[in-house]
């Protein structure tokens, strides 16, 4: 058996997980990261040392106020809420074995190769600085099936084979991630600091632009990346010049995924007694149905969304938490962008049985960005939104009205 203890071990946790998740009151199969998000902005205090534009984060209702960042933090395994352990080529966990506690990067056996996600349960490539195939400066294409080069050695279809064959980390499932797997290992504290929003200390040699084998579902001949800054945007999978890194990854939350994208979907999302809310069975987290400005009429979400500047979501949030007794607030940005639907190329990119009549447009996240631009200086004027005409996660001004769907976690 080529698997060996550490990731076999992982893999039956994870199973376990999602048997146990086969009905609207189990455990989520598909936890989500923190963002890493730990500091938090206001209005009249938008440029200067990072110190200066951060603000203690209680009773703001932003993301840093919420997640695993404040309530699970542990510096020794991953800043800011994240759970990584170091895997070496052998497949054996750091400390494991002939894998020592401290291993060093390298392409031996008992050498670093990998990273595993402990919130996840997905492993990651590591990227080296050897000038071979898994260095980080070695582009790929990521063509489709019936592309001239595809599964070539410089395509991404053919680095996946390589690595398969060599079983690194003990692994032969290897894969390109989907758009959603990458993103749940970006630290978005990181974001926009000329620095890579990984990190560093489980993902060394991390540079800016991340290969997806999530196609736009309006232009299959396109395909999402990951943006060093967090963002996600596609391109071209065949222009030429198009060579990006490839982090691969091993594991069952993406194959989960297209599973939930075949048949799934409508057993995902489980509507209240009152059907104006949904959970989302995968994630554990409550939606609204309907973006503030629209009403549940029994049948869909009626009247026109309205649009808000950041700080008024934000305040909306608490306003309508104060009112019902529910912990209503706006999602940061993995928790918006994980109801994201890629497969879908209707008008919104969302289950439209659980989110009737959701806009295209632009809805805010709770994730602000603090973004450099002078040595040790910092703008606080944008934040994090999440595009549902096509999927996009990018950043906007915060003072622009964008639209707003408020989540909460399951009592």
């Amino acid at each position: 058996m080529y698997q060996p203890s550490f990731v076999a071990a992982m893999a039956a946790a994870m199973a376990l997980v999602a048997t146990a998740s086969s009905s609207a009151a189990a455990l989520p199969t598909r936890p989500l990261n923190d963002t890493g998000m730990t500091r938090c902005v206001d209005p009249y205090k938008t440029y200067g040392a990072l110190k200066a534009v951060s603000v203690p984060c209680r009773g703001t209702a932003q993301d840093g106020e919420f997640g695993r960042d404040v309530t699970r933090r542990k510096p020794s395994d991953g800043a800011a809420g994240f759970s990584f352990t170091r895997v070496c080529g052998s497949g054996e966990a750091a400390g494991q074995g002939a894998c020592s506690q401290h291993p060093a990067l390298g392409p031996g056996r008992n050498d670093w190769a990998c990273t595993q996600d402990q919130v996840t349960g997905l492993l990651w490539e590591v990227k080296t600085s050897d000038g071979g195939p898994r260095d980080a400066g070695t582009g790929y294409t990521n063509l489709r099936p019936g592309d001239l080069g595809y599964g070539s050695p410089t395509d991404a279809a053919g680095y996946v084979a390589a690595m398969n064959t060599e079983a690194m980390c003990g692994s032969r499932r290897w894969r390109v991630p989907q758009i959603d797997e990458l993103q749940s290992i970006v630290d978005f504290g990181l974001a926009w600091s000329f620095i890579a929003g990984i990190d560093p200390d489980f993902f060394p040699n991390s540079i800016t632009n991340f290969w997806s084998s999530t196609s736009n579902a309006w232009e299959p001949d396109e395909s999402f990346y990951q943006q060093g800054s967090g963002g996600s945007v596609d391109l071209p999978r065949t222009s030429y010049g198009q060579f990006l890194t490839v982090r691969l990854v091993s594991g069952e939350w993406g194959d989960a995924r297209r599973a939930d994208a075949a048949r799934l979907s409508s057993v995902r999302f489980q509507p209240s007694a009152d059907a104006e809310e949904v959970l989302d069975t995968q994630t554990g987290l409550v939606w609204r149905r309907c973006a503030i400005g629209q009403t549940w009429n029994g049948l869909t979400c009626a009247g026109v969304a309205q649009r808000l500047d950041w700080f008024t979501a934000l305040a909306r949030g608490q306003l309508e938490a104060g009112q019902t007794g529910k912990a209503w607030r706006l999602p940061n940005v993995k928790e918006l962008s994980s109801i994201v639907d890629h497969t879908r190329s209707g008008t919104a990119l969302i289950d439209t049985q659980a989110f009737p009549a959701t806009s295209p447009d632009y809805f805010w996240t709770s994730t602000p960005l603090q973004i450099q631009g002078l040595p040790g200086r910092y703008s606080a004027t944008n934040g994090w939104y999440v595009r549902f005409g096509d999927g996009y996660v990018f950043q906007g001004y915060l003072s622009l009205p964008q639209l707003v769907r408020l989540v909460r976690n399951a009592d």
